[in-house]
């Protein structure tokens, strides 16, 4: 009986070991059949609606991203439109290329300081995993500098800044925030860092302020951290998804290091926004960086666009180059008219940088063009000086031209008189160019001998004919001459205003800007000459314009 007890007992105990076996094999199976969470589900999360705070884990990085976009603003600063799908972009691209993101939209100062002090936290973590370590910050939303030559600052929501003596109490600074983020990573070895702000949207109080720059100041370089900005120190930029798409876009070429990628990046802006923004990079990285390694696909170098507009940059502006006989032109940008202003609607368009010279119309000339004649130049000196002795229907000769030789989509044209008056003033109030007076003015323009007696800035100045274009400084635009030297002329018919039917359109035109034989009044920016259409004369020049996209 003992015995077949034992052998009941034996097999009771075998039956429920291989139904355990049966059991633990099959709940291993199904752990087995469950995949990870795919990188589409995780790259999906970033879409998430609604504002709370959206983490985003991948096991196992060593890359980590915090992202920060404000976009609810108050109407002192000012709402914006873009930012929260700006983040949205960027985090899904840092997804796709294993960071670990937490995105925070709408961060009031709290939670902006609290998200820093917990991003310099997960970098701390970062220490002893394997591999490669990255950190990348991405801010989307407001920020200016304090003054001229100030701190910068990122701004939160529910900021009341007025004024920018505020910034200081109500935002973020920027420049101790990329510190803290370069000491961080140095004391825990997170070797590759960035910082990338998608901010400088032309705040509200920036009106107000004493400081007439806009955005930001330079920033210092940091080692081990590339500092990329999305528009130039001192510019703004669009409201718009220009810089974050192509962010996302250039991040995930395979092979191509960190700073070709902020380099297409820029190429990519740049021509998105036809010259207007042009993104900043402060290049600290030691090491290389590549966002995405894939062994299958080629090393990628700076891609070249098809047909590249050529891009200058001077005074920190951008430059728009047609053509190797074309002149440097900059591009403008007027803002609507304010609700129930007169004042005319002007579309962005680009203006010539000076005024067209000698050695423009004899490019011209030698390529068959301008009617095979170059006008005297009444003893003055050709060359750089501004061209002289052209009646309208002269410069139309040299208008066809360009715009054949150019090649562009908007052929080239005279500026109309709105055209002329807001580059003039750079869209202010003013009365002289860059708000000068009598004794100042000879800095900026080359006139009568009478205005500029006794300024010792314009010893220089030939006392009488033009002189070459370019030597003064230019207005805030970054055009030169627009007061003094040449008169130039303006599509404008004179007596009513109107916009000539034709280029041959009989209708007086209007002469602006003055010239090396004007007294103060004629430089007054309002002032205005009327003019035949068949005049020519040794004080009448002109530039030239265009329309952008």
């Amino acid at each position: 009986m003992a015995s077949l007890q034992a052998w009941s007992l034996r097999n009771l105990l075998a039956v429920v070991g291989a139904v355990f076996c049966i059991i633990l094999s099959s709940v291993s199976h199904q752990l087995k059949a469950q995949p990870a969470p795919s990188i589409v589900a995780q790259v999906d999360r970033c879409s998430a609606a609604g504002k709370e705070p959206n983490d985003i884990p991948v096991a196992g990085s060593g890359r980590v991203a915090l992202i920060i976009s404000n976009q609810d603003y108050p109407v002192e600063v000012g709402r914006l439109e873009a930012t929260h799908s700006d983040g949205e972009t960027v985090c899904r691209a840092l997804v796709a290329l294993g960071f670990s993101v937490r995105h925070i939209k709408d961060a009031n100062l709290d939670t902006f300081q609290r998200e820093i002090q917990g991003y310099k936290h997960r970098l701390s973590r970062l220490e002893g995993i394997p591999g490669e370590r990255a950190s990348f910050f991405y801010f989307s939303g407001h920020g200016a500098a304090a003054e001229d030559g100030g701190a910068n600052y990122l701004i939160p929501v529910a900021a009341t800044i007025r004024r920018r003596a505020e910034l200081v109490v109500q935002g973020v600074n920027l420049d101790e925030l990329i510190k803290q983020i370069q000491e961080t990573a140095r004391q825990f070895q997170v070797i590759s860092n960035f910082v990338v702000i998608d901010a400088c949207r032309n705040p509200a109080f920036a009106a107000g302020s004493r400081s007439a720059a806009r955005g930001f100041t330079p920033v210092a370089e940091q080692s081990g951290v590339m500092i990329a900005f999305s528009t130039a120190p001192g510019r703004t930029a669009v409201d718009a998804n220009f810089y974050s798409k192509a962010l996302a876009r250039e991040l995930q070429v395979p092979n191509r290091d960190a700073f070709l990628a902020f380099r297409e990046v820029r190429r990519a802006v740049l021509n998105a926004t036809n010259g207007h923004q042009f993104p900043w990079t402060h290049d600290g990285l030691i090491n290389e960086f590549i966002f995405l390694k894939d062994a299958n696909a080629p090393i990628k170098q700076a891609a070249s666009a098809p047909n590249p507009r050529p891009i200058l940059i001077e005074d920190d502006k951008p430059v728009l180059v047609d053509c190797d006989v074309c002149p440097r032109l900059r591009r403008i940008d007027p803002p609507p008219p304010a609700s129930g202003s007169k004042d005319p609607l002007i579309r962005s368009f680009a203006l010539g940088m000076n005024e067209v010279t000698f050695e423009d119309w004899q490019a011209c000339v030698d390529d068959r063009g301008c009617g095979g004649t170059t006008p005297w130049d009444s003893g003055f000196g050709r060359g750089k000086h501004p061209v002289i002795n052209v009646s309208r229907t002269d410069v139309q000769l040299y208008l066809d031209w360009l715009s054949k030789r150019s090649g562009q989509l908007y052929p080239y044209r005279l500026p109309t008189e709105a055209e002329w008056d807001y580059a003039a003033r750079d869209g202010k109030p003013v009365e002289l160019i860059n708000n000068a007076d009598a004794k100042t003015l000879c800095t900026f323009a080359h006139a009568s001998p009478s205005v500029v007696a006794g300024a010792a800035a314009c010893s220089e100045h030939p006392a009488r004919g033009t002189l070459e274009v370019g030597r003064l400084k230019p207005n805030p635009v970054g055009l030169f001459d627009m007061a003094g030297n040449v008169w130039e002329w303006a599509e404008t018919c004179f007596s009513d205003h109107s916009t000539p039917k034709s280029t041959g359109d009989p209708c007086d035109r209007v002469l602006r800007g003055g010239s090396w034989h004007s007294g103060i009044d004629e430089l007054k920016i309002a002032a205005r000459k009327r003019a035949p259409v068949a005049l020519s004369g040794r004080t009448i020049g002109f530039r030239v314009a265009r329309d952008v996209d």
